[in-house]
């Protein structure tokens, strides 16, 4: 959801607007779940969402799923303008920016994309598990632009250094 934020940038302006829905089956966190009173039948769970905007589109970057199942990840919606309608053509079946790996990537989420310093590069900023699954950890890849949509191809595991491309100043 997305509301209008006053010059404070804490009073809420408006009505609040639905940006995005849960829409698919790997975006369900468990099945017949008691909560709130009552037993949904499938508990299904967006979150962490980040929006960007490239050329004259609206990229919202999501969390989708249970974090603990491989078919966790990252999806992403497209809009023409910030407060939607978004739709996402390419996670139907999986999440399609980033998704665990297992015995690599446990629970990639929570991401940031941000523009490298020579204006061009993007990168995904996310967290995923450690293999203990006792601490969350930084990890920073980059972000390939493709007909499918943004994709991740090489996630993070362990530390190491990247290179950062510069700018032309």
């Amino acid at each position: 959801a997305m509301v209008r934020l006053a010059d404070d940038m804490m009073t809420p302006v408006g009505p609040v607007t639905t940006v995005l829905r849960a829409f698919a089956d790997w975006q369900i966190y468990e099945r017949n779940r008691p909560l709130y009173d009552k037993t949904w039948d499938a508990w299904h769970t967006i979150e962490g969402a980040a929006v960007i905007h490239k050329d004259g589109k609206y990229y919202c970057f999501y969390s989708g799923g249970n974090w603990q199942t491989p078919g966790y990840g990252v999806g992403c919606a497209v809009a023409d303008h910030v407060l939607g309608p978004y739709v996402d053509v390419h996670s139907r079946e999986a999440a399609s920016v980033l998704k665990s790996i297992p015995g690599k990537l446990i629970g990639p989420g929570h991401n940031s994309v941000i523009l490298g310093p020579d204006g061009q590069t993007y990168f995904i900023v996310y967290h995923s598990w450690n293999d203990d699954r006792s601490a969350r950890q930084i990890c920073m890849d980059p972000l390939v632009w493709t007909e499918q949509g943004p994709k991740a191809y090489q996630p993070s595991r362990g530390r190491k250094q990247v290179q950062l491309p510069l700018g032309g100043d």
